[in-house]
């Protein structure tokens, strides 16, 4: 979303909820992990998903560690790559927290680099023992997290690239090793209890760790691989909130902000998450030990299948103003690993504040002319958004929001480089609807949303989007494909 709308007038719902599932109840005075799901935000193009998800990055910079990736631009080589960024990305962001060590993760990365012969599975274990005892040295290791992240980096290079993928080959390193460096009982350990988390034959399983990931291996054993890495991850995780100077001051779950998670690299790592979660849960229970939920708060944003499952099990999805842990606990009780969340369209009075918010040459009129906008969008906000950015760029003096809505628009070049011969389209993005008498029982007149190719001038503003959702006017379909005709 651009222009006006990116920033979410009055919309504290969202931001609140998320607080919500992050933070630590207290017990006893201290902090303590919970049971959250994965929250998924979501709603038609345009509602505001990465809005969301831009405005939950500010307010987590400085604050606590946290990670955002856009799941739809990334294509990372294996599965865990993405992992090994959170990694990387939780020690950059750190903020007040001090570095999470994640010496069971990076012990697998060790043991994952090494070239074993594995049809000698004796020279196989010594070649692992070794690997780990040489990169206990401080030197060794360093050297080998600067690899670790310039291999991520160039894994993941691209347009669709993380915002921090660039600093993770500088500097992240040296903070994660400054976490897998302690002091037990006057010397120095390096990669502390890495080793000791894999069992009782942990060599063995690093062994077979290295034959799941190795470039020839089935898909089937990569995904075995990454359940068994998020399981390190979340191990990690555990252990950093659960002891250590100030982790029990540590108040706030760890984000991570996957937008446009409908995509096979969303799906992988969502997948792996949600097995990693239930066999540690099941796990727990045959040892007679209580659960100990892990300290990570996953939000998402979809428009498709992840929404559609919970659709076909009628599921009522609730807004973001009505959703809260206690409704989670009561409304997912057949799947509790998620937990949908609709956004709502704009009110009144923050289409007032977007049209107060640009000014220009409407003056003392803004509650008439945002009276006029929100007639026409009821309040979706990628439809308000181009309506206001239209007010915003008006430069010859006030005029009828019809004379807008005539105006050619030029549709910027697509930035997928798979659109990079198509040239740029001039189109009438809003005209009035020839199909039908323009206006409805509350005077406002129709709107045709015309989109050209890959580009769209101005978004649907459909709720039917999404399964499930009720619109909140009327809507049919005009003609073609790609014409929506909007009461």
């Amino acid at each position: 979303m651009s222009g006006a709308a990116s920033h979410l007038y009055d919309r504290q719902g969202p931001t609140a909820l998320v607080r919500e599932f992050m933070t630590r109840p207290e017990r006893d005075g201290y902090p303590t992990s919970r049971r959250v799901p994965i929250i998924v935000f979501t709603g038609s193009r345009g509602c505001g998903k990465t809005a969301l998800v831009n405005e939950l990055a500010d307010r987590f910079t400085g604050q606590v560690p946290y990670a955002r990736i856009d799941c739809r631009s990334l294509t990372p080589r294996d599965p865990w790559d993405v992992l090994t960024l959170l990694v990387f990305e939780f020690n950059r962001s750190a903020a007040g927290y001090r570095r999470i060590a994640f010496s069971r993760y990076v012990t697998a990365q060790v043991a994952m680099a090494e070239n074993l012969d594995l049809n000698n599975i004796t020279a196989a274990r010594d070649q692992v023992q070794r690997a780990i005892e040489r990169h206990r040295r401080v030197d060794k290791l360093r050297d080998f997290l600067a690899t670790l992240a310039r291999r991520l980096a160039q894994a993941l290079a691209g347009p669709g690239s993380p915002p921090g993928v660039a600093d993770t080959a500088g500097y992240a390193p040296g903070l994660l090793l400054h976490g897998l460096i302690s002091q037990r009982w006057g010397r120095r350990v390096v990669l502390g209890e890495g080793v000791h988390w894999y069992g009782e034959q942990p060599i063995d399983e690093l062994v077979r760790l290295n034959r799941l990931t190795r470039p020839t291996a089935s898909q089937a054993d990569k995904r075995e691989a990454a359940e068994l890495l998020w399981k390190a991850f979340l191990a990690d995780l555990r252990a950093a909130f659960g002891k250590g100077r100030g982790a029990r001051a540590w108040s706030m779950n760890c984000p991570v902000l996957l937008d446009n998670v409908d995509s096979d690299v969303g799906e992988t790592l969502l997948d792996g998450l949600i097995k990693a979660r239930r066999q540690y849960a099941v796990h727990q229970q045959a040892i007679r030990q209580a659960d100990e939920p892990d300290p990570l708060t996953v939000v998402a944003t979809s428009t498709g299948e992840i929404v559609r499952q919970f659709v076909a099990q009628q599921v009522q999805i609730p807004s973001a103003e009505e959703a809260s842990y206690d409704d989670y606990i009561e409304r997912m009780r057949a799947d509790r690993d998620w937990y949908p969340v609709g956004l709502r369209s704009l009110t009144l009075e923050e289409v007032v504040s977007m049209v107060s918010a640009v000014g220009g040459a409407w003056g003392s009129a803004d509650r008439r002319v945002a009276g006029s906008v929100y007639r026409l969008t009821r309040g979706h906000p990628g439809a308000t958004a181009e309506l206001i950015d239209a007010i915003a760029n008006n430069t010859g003096g006030p005029a009828p929001i019809k004379n807008l809505l005539d105006t050619a628009t030029r549709v910027p070049r697509s930035e997928n480089p798979a659109d990079a011969d198509k040239p740029s389209t001039t189109v009438t993005p809003l005209r009035k609807c020839g199909s039908c008498s323009g206006t409805t029982t509350a005077g406002s007149r129709c709107i045709l949303v015309t989109r050209c190719g890959s580009n769209t001038a101005t978004r649907s503003v459909n709720r039917n989007g999404v399964p499930g959702f009720s619109a909140p006017f009327g809507c049919r379909r005009n003609g073609s494909a790609s014409n929506f005709a909007f009461h």
